[in-house]
Formats: structure tokens, C-alpha cells, sequence
């Protein structure tokens, strides 16, 4: 069962007008809605994941949104901010791939004119790897460009605002870039022009041209409201936000600002959504009786959620403990911290009040969130540009007759699986029978052999130039290999002394990098720890004769270059991690010790060699390298987190100590509560562990519901709460 989550209350904020309500004899009173969906730096992102049967197109998705909210009395609009048509830029600078990024990005553009966007304001990638060909493009397909801080000449039908209709408010639209070819945080703060390497063009910067046409859309084309549609840094955002008469700023290449946060400064309103296609902003913009302050309903969307999600937990209480009594909640569920665990109930009450004024809400309001998308209807205009980007790869690959790419001599970086079967026999027909092994084939059906954006998860080492030779030559280290998961590297099997090196191979599941492709947008709803038994290769038996082997052949060649004088330091490091592979515990432990003696200061060395002590049965030595390491780094965070793991769950339970472990922990945490708040969670929830092991489940339980407040949806402490609050 899961504790109550506490709950902000969100309070209306008086956001954006720059004039009041107006006089009886000003004209007709204003009222009017604009709805803004905005696509935030899509990268090309518009179609559906082809490996995700599923996955919605963005961009036509949203056009059909735009669409339905048009229908009605509202005045809706399709925006593209930032680079928006180039491909993922993971992809590797060879003529090939090149040649499939320029395709993919004539196919977004032809989507962008299908979806008829409604402004389209490019990045400064999406500009430089063309500036006249984007921009003629654009003009040919009637797209319309909004750049206000460009000056273009060639370019007339680049557009420095707009301005919309909603009712009877006009709404006048800028869009700015960022004046360099960097995202530099203080580029609103320059006043000189900087003429940029667009061919035949000037960038000013985004304070400049907002400061300029701001005045002229308010005084002569009579504008009410002002909205900046932003490729610039959220810094350089909050400094536009001073520039009197801008309403609302929608848009910023951070990736870490997403839909549902509204930023109120001077007056302006800034908000954006996650980039990638991961988000789809939609911003209402609502003029009621001629008043143009809003009331900022945005948080009423997350309120929602957290009013459901109290009122599941209150069934769960009440189903559990028989009571409809929030008091018998509290000293079952978090003994020793009733107070707080009543006044979030509290407070969700208040929440409650506070939705029920928002839904019968009449004055003007704006409300930003992220779009709820649904599926385009399969004959979308928008879809047919996406459904044929392979066949158009293949054929401008095809008209390029590129000459044949001169395979480089020796033998590459990156290993192929066959190099790994001699010794892992067992492992290599596992992963022949997994999905990974098929993941360049999956491409050949769809026609993304060659594109990059597939390619760099679907093809060994494509993002590595040490390991990837040209994608014409499909894919020659196989699909997903024991490279991607290993990190494996040819030294590891080439060089006898170095096969007990951690530096060419690695086993530990937690430094597996699955997250690089299995992302939100590839793989929404991936959970490593759910999948990575049904795809991890069946572990190396001790007595497999190939790795006793392997590790008395490294012995002999390190223990054959000190006999030559010829020996490294870390040549000893791999002897003990040789010697315990073998069994030799003892003398493998010895000679770790003395090599961690010689490197005092390395926290990252301690913290393996006790793993690799710990793994092999001597829980009591790696306690003890890691408190002699502590007696003079008693702060090192790694060190001390896996000391205290050890104290806790050593497989040795004899070497367990979970008195000490609470004792450290207690020196390493704040006792003043706000200072606390701010140190590592790791320590507080190794806390949690550490409050059970000694018999203490009222402070333990006391602490998750303290924790839960700020770290709600924190993985390490969801798992603790799964633990010890579910049972």
C-alpha cells in the first residue's frame, strides 16, 4: 500500500495583460479564444515509431487536433518551433548517412506543408544546413516561415510577425532564433547586430527585434495580445519577458521545461513542451468580458491527477483498515508523523474546492498542458511524406552512386559476435535467439537501412567511428551485439592479459546504458529491471573451462612481463582480479589490498575491488577496504553508499551490520530538517533499510511518508515503498 502523497495548493495568478479592462466607449468589448498547438524542436520526430505498432504521428496528430478545435467558435493554430525537420543529430557524418538526413529532411518538410502548419520557425540547424534551399522549399510548398529576428532579402516570403483573428481580439505573433550558431544563455543580453553565416542574411538578436516589433504590432497593426514563439534559451527568455506589451512566450531549446509549466516574469507568461515529439503543447489563450489579465488554470490539470490519486488511496485505507477515520489512517500508516499525514488530507480537500472553481471558471483565463493526441485517420495528408521516407532514402542513395567505400585494414574496435563465441558459446546462442540480434534486419522490410536515426540503435557502433565502417555496407557488426550491452572492445579478446580488464568488457547490469535507446519516445513504456532477465545472457559458470583458461593465461603473460621488467601498475590489479576468478581468494585479496594501498585516493578503484571481493565471498574484507578507504575520505559519497549497501545486505549475512549502517548513516544526514532535505536521497533511503534491519518499521514507514512529499515518483523510493508499505 502507498503512503498519501502530500499535495500543493495552486493558487490563480493574475498573468499577462498589459492593459485593463476597457472603457464603455472603447469599442466592442473584447472576447475571443486562441488555441496554440506547438510542436517544440520536433527533430523530424513527426511520424509514428515504425517498431511501435501503437505509436501515434505526432505531427498529423496534431494537425487533426488544430482541426477539431477550429470547428467550433475557437481560432486554433499549428506551430513548429525550432529545429524541427532535421533528423536526430545522433547520426554519424558519413556521405551515406548524409545523404539519408538531407532526404529525411525534404520528406518532414513535404509532412509540415501537408499538416498545413500555421507558422513554422526554424533552428538554427534546420537554417544552416541550407538556408536558401529550406526557405525557397518552404515558398514552393506554402509553408509559412515566421523569423523576426532574421533579415532575409532573397527571402520575402519569410514573415518578421502575424497576426491572427480570435473573436474580436487581434493577436499579433513573433518568432525568434537564437543570433549565433551556439545556444549561449546570454544572447539576449547583446545589443549589436551579428551578421551569422546564413548566406545573404542578418541575425539581430531576439531582445532587438522583440523590442522593435512588439511597439509596431501594438501601435500599428492595433494588435491586443502579443505572443513570441521562442527558439531561444530559457534565460534568454526570462530577459524578453521584460520587454513591455509581450503577453506570452511559448517555446525554448532546454529540454527540460515541459507542458504544464508556466513561468510568470514581468508580467509575461513563458511555458514551452518537451521536445522530440515527446510533448505536444497546447496553450488557450481565453478573453472574457474585455479583461486581458488571466487567470492561469494550467495546474488544474496536475490537481486532477493528484485529487484521483488521493481518492484511490483513500478506498485502499478504508478497504485495509476497516475505517472511514483519516485519524486510524495516520498512526497505521505513518506513526510518529500523524500531523503531516492529516494535513495532506487536508490540503487535498482544498484541492478539490479549488477544481470546482476552475470548472465553473467565466473570466479570461490561459491554460497550458500537454496535448491528449489522438490516432490520424489513415488517410491523414500528413502520413504520406513519413510512409515513403525509406523508399526516398534509397533512391537519392541510389542517384548519388556513391563509389564503393575502401574497407580499412586490421581488425576494428568493436568486436563481431563470432569473436565472442569461442568463449561464450552458451551466451552467443542466447542472444541469437533474442530480438536485439534481429534489430538491423527489422530495417531491411521498412527501408531504414540507412537512416540514421534507426540506425544508431539498430547497428552495432554506429555512433562509435571506431566501430562503424558506412552504412551501405548493412550494418556489418550485426544488430544489437554484445558491444551495445558489454561495451565490449577487441582488446578484451586480442590481448591475453587484458581479458580480466573491466575496461574492455563489463558485466555489471546497472552500467548497461539501455536507457540511450530505450527512451521515451522509442520505448515509452520500457522497465529495466521488468525486462533485463528475459535478455540477459545465462552468467559465466566459475568452472567454465574457457574462463579458468582465459584467467591462467593472463596470470602467466602478466607474471612473463615482470620477468621481462616490463610490467604496469595495473598489471597487479589484474593479477588479484585474475586470482580471484580462479579461487585463489586469499592471495587475490592480498595482492587488491596492496594495490589499493598504493592508490589511496582512488574512490571509484576502492568501490570495485570491494565489489569484486564481495562477489567473491569475502564480504568481510570489502567492508573493511571500504571503512579503512572512509578513515580518510570520510565524506566520499560512492564509497560511503557502498558501505553502507554492504553493512546492510552483505551476502555474508555474519559481515552485516545493520546498528553501524544506521550509525553512518546518522553522522552522514543533517539532523536540522531543511538541511537534510537537500542531501543525496540515496542516504535517506538506505536510511529507510537501515530503520527496518533494527526492528525500527514505525520510523521507517514515518520516513517514506516524509520522503514522499518531495520524491513521489522517485524510483529508489517506489521500490522501498513496494517493499515495506505493501505487505
Amino acid at each position: 500500500m502507498r503512503c498519501l502523497i502530500s499535495v500543493c495548493i495552486l493558487v490563480l495568478v493574475a498573468a499577462c495583460g498589459q492593459t485593463s479592462s476597457p472603457s464603455p466607449s472603447s469599442g466592442p468589448v473584447l472576447e475571443g479564444t486562441l488555441e496554440i498547438i506547438s510542436l517544440n524542436c520536433l527533430q523530424g520526430l513527426g511520424a509514428s515509431v515504425p517498431c511501435q505498432r501503437d505509436d501515434i504521428a505526432v505531427l498529423p496528430a496534431a494537425a487533426e487536433l488544430r482541426d477539431r478545435l477550429a470547428a467550433g467558435d475557437t481560432t486554433a493554430l499549428l506551430v513548429a518551433i525550432g529545429d524541427t525537420v532535421l533528423p536526430d543529430p545522433r547520426t554519424v557524418h558519413t556521405k551515406a548517412a548524409d545523404i539519408a538526413a538531407v532526404e529525411l529532411s525534404r520528406t518532414n518538410l513535404e509532412a509540415l506543408a501537408a499538416a498545413r502548419v500555421d507558422a513554422y520557425v526554424p533552428g538554427h540547424l534546420d537554417l544552416s544546413t541550407g538556408f536558401d534551399d529550406l526557405l525557397d522549399r518552404c515558398a514552393r510548398l506554402g509553408i509559412p516561415v515566421l523569423l523576426s529576428n532574421v533579415d532575409a532579402p532573397k527571402h520575402p516570403n519569410v514573415k518578421p510577425w502575424m497576426v491572427v483573428q480570435a473573436g474580436n481580439v487581434k493577436v499579433g505573433l513573433l518568432g525568434v532564433i537564437t543570433n549565433t550558431g551556439a545556444h549561449a544563455d546570454d544572447e539576449a543580453s547583446k545589443s549589436e547586430p551579428n551578421t551569422s553565416s546564413y548566406p545573404g542574411a542578418t541575425v539581430v538578436t531576439s531582445l532587438e527585434a522583440v523590442q522593435r516589433l512588439v511597439g509596431e504590432l501594438r501601435d500599428q497593426q492595433g494588435v491586443n495580445l502579443v505572443v513570441l514563439l521562442s527558439n531561444v534559451s530559457q534565460k534568454a527568455n526570462v530577459r524578453l519577458a521584460a520587454v513591455r506589451g509581450l503577453d506570452v512566450i511559448i517555446g525554448t531549446f532546454d529540454a527540460k521545461f515541459d507542458a504544464g509549466q508556466v513561468v510568470i516574469e514581468e508580467n509575461t507568461a513563458i511555458m514551452s513542451s518537451a521536445p522530440g515529439g515527446t510533448q505536444v503543447g497546447q496553450t488557450t489563450l481565453a478573453v472574457r468580458g474585455g479583461n486581458l489579465n488571466f487567470g492561469n488554470l494550467s495546474p488544474a490539470h496536475e490537481i486532477a491527477k493528484q485529487v484521483a490519486a488521493h481518492e484511490a488511496l483513500r478506498q485502499e485505507y478504508r478497504a485495509r483498515f476497516g475505517s472511514d477515520d483519516p485519524n486510524v489512517w495516520a498512526r497505521r500508516v505513518a506513526p510518529g508523523n500523524e500531523a503531516d499525514f492529516l494535513h495532506s488530507i487536508t490540503k487535498n480537500g482544498e484541492n478539490e474546492e479549488f477544481l470546482k472553481l476552475w470548472e465553473n471558471w467565466t473570466d479570461s483565463f490561459m491554460d497550458h498542458h500537454a496535448a491528449e493526441l489522438l490516432p490520424p485517420r489513415p488517410d491523414h495528408p500528413a502520413l504520406a511524406p513519413y510512409a515513403g521516407q525509406g523508399a526516398a532514402i534509397e533512391a537519392a542513395l541510389a542517384a548519388a552512386r556513391l563509389k564503393p567505400v575502401v574497407v580499412p585494414e586490421g581488425k576494428p574496435l568493436i568486436p563481431q559476435p563470432a569473436d565472442c563465441k569461442s568463449c561464450h558459446a552458451a551466451q552467443f546462442s542466447f542472444w541469437q535467439g533474442t530480438a536485439h540480434s534481429r534489430a538491423f534486419e527489422d530495417l531491411k522490410p521498412l527501408q531504414r537501412m540507412h537512416d540514421g536515426t534507426c540506425l544508431a540503435c539498430h547497428a552495432a557502433g554506429f555512433d562509435d567511428p571506431s566501430g562503424w565502417i558506412d552504412p551501405r555496407f548493412d550494418g556489418p557488426f550485426g544488430g544489437v551485439t554484445c558491444y551495445q550491452c558489454h561495451q565490449s572492445y577487441a582488446q578484451h579478446s586480442s590481448s591475453v592479459r587484458q581479458v580480466t580488464d573491466p575496461q574492455f568488457v563489463h558485466a555489471d547490469i546497472d552500467r548497461m546504458q539501455c536507457a540511450a535507446c530505450h527512451t521515451g519516445r522509442w520505448s515509452p513504456d520500457f522497465d529495466k529491471d521488468a525486462v533485463i532477465a528475459s535478455v540477459s545472457c545465462p552468467p559465466m559458470r566459475a568452472d567454465e573451462p574457457a574462463l579458468l583458461l582465459a584467467r591462467k593465461a593472463a596470470l602467466d603473460a602478466i607474471r612473463n612481463r615482470r620477468d621481462k621488467g616490463v610490467a604496469e601498475a595495473r598489471d597487479a590489479y589484474l593479477e588479484g582480479r585474475a586470482l580471484l576468478g580462479l579461487g585463489s581468494f586469499e592471495e587475490g585479496h592480498a595482492v587488491l589490498d596492496r594495490y589499493a594501498l598504493d592508490n589511496p585516493s582512488d574512490s571509484a578503484l576502492c568501490v570495485d575491488i570491494a565489489r569484486l571481493l564481495e562477489r567473491a565471498g569475502n564480504s568481510s574484507g570489502a567492508i573493511e577496504m571500504l571503512r579503512r578507504f572512509l578513515e580518510n575520505h570520510s565524506g566520499e559519497p560512492t564509497a560511503n553508499k557502498e558501505y553502507i549497501s554492504l553493512l546492510l545486505e552483505a551476502r555474508d549475512h555474519a559481515a552485516r551490520d545493520p546498528e553501524l549502517a544506521l550509525t553512518r548513516l546518522n553522522f552522514l544526514i543533517p539532523k536540522d530538517v531543511d538541511e537534510s532535505r537537500s542531501v543525496e536521497l540515496d542516504f535517506r533511503v538506505l536510511k529507510i533499510d537501515a530503520l527496518f534491519a533494527t526492528g525500527q518499521p514505525d520510523k521507517g514507514l514515518s520516513l517514506i511518508n516524509e520522503l514522499t512529499r518531495d520524491h513521489a515518483r522517485d524510483p529508489r523510493l517506489m521500490s522501498r515503498i513496494s517493499r515495506y508499505v505493501k505487505r
